[in-house]
């Protein structure tokens, strides 16, 4: 029998999707309440639904290769176990939902890659507590980071250019934001229900801010 690699205390299952992970499962000798999943350093993509349902509340972590380009929508919806995503370099795109619900999430890495945030990717962590957005990183979609209210510090990388519709709406511990000189538009309602925000430092430059796009009674400094 082969011997089962362990990280963290728990069983490491090598697998790509939930029908892979599932034949994994089964083989085992006993079914682990929780182990960690190694995704496939064959796949470049892991795909939308990969292990959003059936085994959402047992996998504990996840480990990325860099062979990964692609998260695709709610590839990861509703783990709520999950506690750390370190999303390597090699990613491009993290998609719709990827991360959405995955509420014991306390850590965030996003790679250097990344470009797109795309719409509720990480809607819904309420046990996230801070978020660096890489400079690479040109958009955040609508409702990327929607109600993720333990959310208190998000540091934007110097690329971003568009914070889309209700991307921060409801993220109610947020309690400063201090937008890049790189920003050229503020979506509707892009940080309504911030309600710990007392001040947001805008550039001069930014324009184009959308209907309701910062609290109301919020003081905005330009600078």
């Amino acid at each position: 029998m082969a011997k089962i690699e362990v990280y963290d205390g728990m069983p490491v299952i090598e697998a790509s999707d939930q029908d892979g992970l599932e034949k994994k499962l089964s083989a085992m000798p006993e079914r682990p309440e929780k182990y960690v999943v190694r995704i496939s350093k064959r796949a470049t993509k892991i795909k939308k639904w990969a292990f959003s349902t059936v085994h959402s509340n047992e996998i504990a972590a996840v480990l990325i290769p860099d062979s990964i380009i692609d998260i695709e929508e709610e590839a990861f919806l509703g783990c709520s176990c999950l506690t750390s995503i370190v999303i390597p370099d090699s990613v491009k795109f993290v998609g719709s939902g990827a991360f959405a619900e995955c509420n014991g999430l306390t850590n965030v890495i996003i790679g250097k890659s990344v470009q797109y945030i795309c719409g509720t990717a990480f809607r819904d962590c309420t046990g996230l507590t801070n978020i660096v957005i890489p400079d690479s990183v040109i958009i955040i979609e609508d409702g990327a980071f929607r109600d993720c209210t333990g959310l208190t510090s998000v540091v934007f990388g110097k690329s971003v250019e568009r914070i889309r519709n209700r991307a921060f709406k409801g993220c109610s511990s947020l309690n400063k934001i201090v937008l890049p000189s790189s920003v050229i538009k503020v979506g509707n309602g892009a940080f309504d229900g911030c309600t710990a925000l007392n001040s947001i430092i805008i550039p001069k430059s930014l324009t184009d801010i959308g209907k309701d796009a910062f609290p109301e009674g919020v003081e905005i400094l330009r600078q």
